[in-house]
């Protein structure tokens, strides 16, 4: 197996991050150093954050506090990684991990589905590399190296299993309202005054159970939408507002100390015209609000008993 310098420099990034220093001081102190003189310790500290990797953080920058940049090391760090005939890397003779090779699948051409597609899969390598302390080797459209260290939790690596761990995870209450529920809110998808406004079912199946219940409350906001915001609605709340609005003016114009005889009565008599017309629009908006709430009432009634 053929690596260079920058993969060898990741899998002992893995490799300190997925064990304790105190288990090989001088090594990961060797480790280090080296990057730091190298003047990527940045760079290391990205991969590192990428794992969720905090501890081996916090470890190297005490380290790099505590000691003199310029002291020599007696090892080179990465200069020797062989594998031995089960495929593990070496590391002081010792076997430290695994480099899986996969291959990705051919994506849709439709573009939506795609990035869809891709955010999903990157997410997986994510979670992956928090959860294993793993990191990307090298990756492109077709193909991705990763290296998994050997620990008690990453013997016998399958991605299958973990694959069902992520669905599990991504899925989950908290990752749904994290991502799903928090665009929703935040997000006006839809113009409540067009009359046929609303939005589509998703196709796509449910994944977890957490999955359907979040669908079925979008499609249950949706369809209450739908039927208590009509356009009937919409129009007999814009009447109401409008006969509110009205007489509130003619109220504070009737108010003011300087208004004539003729004006006051001009007033007098367009405010008990719009306190009329507000009386009706109320009586109207409470009706279409009871009517809009029956029909919703049947839409369930008929949807509980389909279920």
């Amino acid at each position: 197996m053929v690596m260079d310098d920058q993969q060898k420099e990741k899998i002992l990034a893995a490799h300190f991050a997925a064990t304790h220093p105190s288990e090989s001081t001088v090594d990961f102190e060797a480790f280090v150093h080296h990057i730091y003189n190298k003047g990527e310790y940045d760079q290391l500290k990205l991969w590192w954050d990428d794992m969720d990797a905090l501890r081996v953080i916090r470890d190297a920058e005490h380290y790099i506090r505590s000691h003199d940049s310029e002291k020599k090391q007696s090892i080179e760090p990465t200069e020797n990684l062989p594998v031995d005939e089960n495929g593990f890397i070496q590391f002081k003779e010792k076997p430290i991990g695994k480099v899986y090779n996969y291959y990705r699948t051919v994506l849709p051409q439709e573009m939506q589905i795609k990035i869809a597609f891709d955010s999903l899969i990157d997410r997986f390598w994510t979670f992956v590399q928090q959860e294993k302390r793993a990191i990307r080797l090298s990756e492109n459209n077709l193909t991705i190296r990763i290296f998994i260290p050997l620990t008690d939790l990453n013997i016998g690596f399958d991605i299958i299993s973990e694959w069902d761990k992520f669905i599990k995870f991504a899925y989950s209450r908290n990752e749904l309202y994290k991502s799903f529920v928090m665009f929703v809110n935040h997000i006006k998808i839809a113009q409540t005054s067009h009359p046929s406004a609303g939005v589509g079912y998703v196709r796509f199946p449910p994944a977890t159970k957490e999955m359907a219940h979040y669908l079925a409350a979008f499609y249950f906001a949706n369809l209450e939408n739908r039927i208590l915001y009509d356009k009937v609605y919409t129009d007999s709340s814009k009447d109401y507002q409008k006969a509110k609005a009205k007489v509130e003016e003619y109220q504070n114009k009737l108010s003011q100390s300087t208004i004539s005889p003729k004006k006051q009565a001009s007033d007098e008599k367009k405010l008990d015209e719009w306190q009329t017309k507000l009386s009706q629009a109320k009586v109207i908006l409470r009706d279409v609000k009871q009517t809009n709430q029956m029909e919703l009432d049947r839409s369930l009634s008929e949807l509980y008993y389909i279920i």
